[in-house]
Formats: C-alpha cells, structure tokens, sequence
C-alpha cells in the first residue's frame, strides 16, 4: 500500500515526463542524459525573455501622474535589464529618450529639462 505522499511523488514524476516529452520533442526522454533534461525543463519554467517584447513593452511605457520622476526613472532602468541595449551609452541614452518622452505632463516636463 502506497503513503499519500508516495502517491504524490509518483505523480509528479509522471507528470515531469509527461512535459518534458512534450517539450523535448522529436528526441524522447530516455534519448536524453541528465543534464539535458534539467535544461531542457529549466528552458521551460524560466524562459530567456524575448527581446522585441520586452523592447516593446519598456518604448511603450509612461509615467503615471501618481508616481515620482526617480520612481518613473527606476522603472525605465527595471524594464531596460531585459532589452539587451548595448553598449552602456546606447543604453543610458535610450533610458533617457524614452524618459523625456514618457512623461506626463508638462509640468515635470519643465522640471528635468530646466
């Protein structure tokens, strides 16, 4: 007679398998040595994000009317971490553009560029 949590594990494994067949496909799991298939199931739990996403979300945000300019600033730097611009300064200027674009109103607008 199997305990609760002999059951558990059991169906978790089978579950495992069940995934990683799926996403290891044409290649079946037994085909695989061990690190293959911790990778292979890491790739699927923690995905690389794509870059022309997160791109697209970090050129589409703005400030909102509620948040501060270092708050809105820290938020550009938080998205920019996943865009890959590269080198440092593309990186820093792109911040920058995308930060004098983004805000809100004019007001803080006349307050950062003086």
């Amino acid at each position: 007679m199997w305990s609760d949590s002999k059951c558990s594990s059991e169906l978790t494994v089978c579950r495992q398998t069940s995934v990683l067949r799926s996403i290891s496909a044409p290649r079946k799991p037994k085909e695989l040595n061990f690190t293959e298939m911790v990778d292979t199931l890491a790739q699927h739990v923690d995905p690389k994000p794509i870059i022309i996403a997160e791109r697209h979300k970090f050129h589409k945000t703005e400030g909102e009317e509620s948040e501060t300019v270092r708050q809105y600033l820290a938020e550009l730097r938080k998205l920019a971490e996943t865009c890959e611009f590269a080198p440092y300064i593309y990186r820093e200027e792109t911040i920058r553009e995308r930060f004098v674009c983004g805000l809100r109103s004019n007001f803080r607008f006349a307050q950062v560029t003086g």
